[in-house]
């Protein structure tokens, strides 16, 4: 007898672990440099290079590349931008994993902090939260039908599920020119430039997956001229496209992760060889997986009307979508500019970065707390030190609703900043508002018992003969022709047959005759 059974693809986690750790490094300014006053502008982002899993460690490589934006000092004053690196080697120990196992690791720059030693001399210091998993792709294999089926009853289960159709890592790459408008000056040199990513949609479609959005792009920078007077541009690029992904297809569930790869911007003459053109050169690195859910019917339990059948079974947790969640937190904030040595004249620029502290089930579905990093350049009346930056950290809460997630797994959540905005007020405070949007793909898990093996032996002859060669059964609550069939060795169709009965479904209280096939 050979059992027929189908493959269902699911990806299981083994192990994860955070770990923590801190990069600091004092930076001397090169000669060509123009002394520092204070800082304006920091932002970092860590690069993983390569991951290495060992016997029960796992090697992580790459840089934290930052970029500054300093006032100089002295007569004169002026910005300047200040970019490096702080290369990492961490060891992370972790129970269980050996060479050849997949492994992720998702950084955090929880901190990124600069602080002025002096006029030559600045320090450096990131909190880094790194969290490593390591995945495994298994089957899982459902017995759905069997051969030689003669003198056998088999009755199904059901069971939704969960399969994973497609997993992979990929580039979405983007090359844009925008020309500056008539009303601004040519561009000498870029201070600063910042990209953020609104919007963003992507949809699964026949072996591809269609991306769109917009980035919003800041750029501040000198004009050309004698003085070099210092202007900023903003505008809006929406983006499209596809990426192929074979074996998708659009009534799949399609899980997408994020995060900025590249970003550089570079200034190229127009027609009339003026210095107005932006090039822009983009990627997001992309983790694509995209889900398939199903139906599927299986041999639950089988017994023979000519043998004795014991059945060798298996529990398996079996992945099962619940909800696809996205969500969208708005926020408004007072800054208070008294800390500031003068009053500000104008607001250049803002940034700001979202962190998620907490992640839990709750009744209502997910819940999730953190907090909004914002920075912001101002310019005030301060004649010789114009510059200054404004910081807040705001904390935040909020639900993703998603029906009663209390005892389900934590699903894994994350968080961009889709929008902000700063104002300055009639009372000379900041006004702040934001967008934070949220999304999640939450899983449950549903334990099913599978039939691994069947093996027949000779019907106890002791037992049968106990058994009525003929008898009136009364179905009780729940009965169903297969429990009375697998009891006294008789098929369902002759139960059907010798009771004419039109349908197979039985009343409490109903009367059939059994007949004993089994000698």
């Amino acid at each position: 007898m050979e059992i027929k059974k189908t493959n269902v693809h699911i990806e299981q986690v083994k192990e994860c672990i955070a770990s923590q750790f801190v990069l600091e490094q004092d930076i001397n300014l090169s000669e060509t440099r123009p002394d520092m006053a204070s800082i304006c502008m920091r932002r970092a982002q860590l690069v993983v290079e390569e991951i290495r899993p060992y016997t029960d460690v796992v090697q992580v490589k790459g840089n934290l590349e930052y970029a500054i934006l300093y006032q100089t000092e002295g007569d004169g004053c002026k910005l300047e931008r200040l970019e490096g690196a702080l290369p990492f080697e961490e060891t992370i120990h972790m129970q269980g994993v050996s060479a050849g196992d997949t492994v992720k690791a998702d950084s955090v720059v929880e901190d990124f902090s600069v602080s002025v030693i002096n006029s030559r001399k600045l320090s450096v210091q990131s909190v880094i939260t790194m969290n490593v998993c390591t995945k495994e792709l298994g089957s899982v294999e459902f017995p759905t039908d069997m051969a030689g089926l003669e003198n056998y009853e088999y009755r199904q289960a059901m069971s939704d599920v969960t399969q994973l159709a497609l997993s992979k890592n990929d580039i979405f790459r983007m090359k844009q020119e925008k020309k500056l408008t008539g009303e601004y000056p040519n561009i000498h040199n870029i201070l600063w430039q910042s990209g953020r990513i609104s919007e963003l949609d992507t949809r699964p479609m026949a072996d591809k997956l269609m991306i769109q959005g917009e980035l919003v792009l800041f750029v501040l920078y000198e004009c050309e001229g004698e003085n070099h007077e210092v202007r900023f541009y903003e505008c809006i690029i929406p983006f499209s496209g596809n990426l192929e992904c074979m074996g998708m297809d659009s009534d799949m569930t399609a899980d997408v992760r994020w995060k900025m790869g590249s970003f550089q911007l570079s200034v190229k003459p127009d027609e009339d060889g003026e210095e107005r053109v932006l090039q822009l050169d983009m990627s997001l690195q992309l983790e694509i997986k995209a889900y398939k859910e199903m139906q599927l019917r299986y041999i639950g339990d089988l017994y023979s009307v000519k043998s004795q059948v014991t059945l060798e079974t298996e529990k398996k947790n079996i992945p099962r979508l619940l909800a696809r969640v996205t969500g969208k937190y708005k926020m408004t904030e007072q800054m208070d500019t008294g800390i500031l040595p003068g009053t500000i004249l104008q607001l250049l620029h803002s940034e700001g970065n979202v962190h998620i502290d907490r992640v839990e089930s709750v009744a209502e579905g997910t819940l999730v707390s953190g907090s909004v990093s914002v920075q912001i350049l101002c310019v005030t009346g301060d004649d010789v030190q114009p510059y200054e930056m404004l910081e807040k950290v705001i904390p935040y809460s909020y639900v993703l609703e998603c029906g009663d997630m209390a005892g389900m797994p934590v699903p894994e959540v994350t968080a961009e900043l889709e929008k902000l905005e700063v104002s300055l007020a009639d009372d000379g405070q900041v006004a702040l508002k934001a967008v934070i949007s949220f999304y999640m793909i939450a899983f449950g898990n549903e334990e099913v018992n599978l039939v691994k093996s069947i093996t027949e032996s000779e019907i106890d002859r002791e037992e049968l003969m106990r058994l009525p060669g003929m008898a009136i059964f009364v179905a009780g609550k729940g009965d169903t022709l297969w429990d009375i069939g697998k009891k006294y060795y008789i098929s369902v169709d002759m139960l059907q047959q010798i009771n004419e009965l039109e349908s197979r479904e039985l009343t409490e209280g109903q009367r059939l005759l059994v007949v004993k096939q089994g000698m």
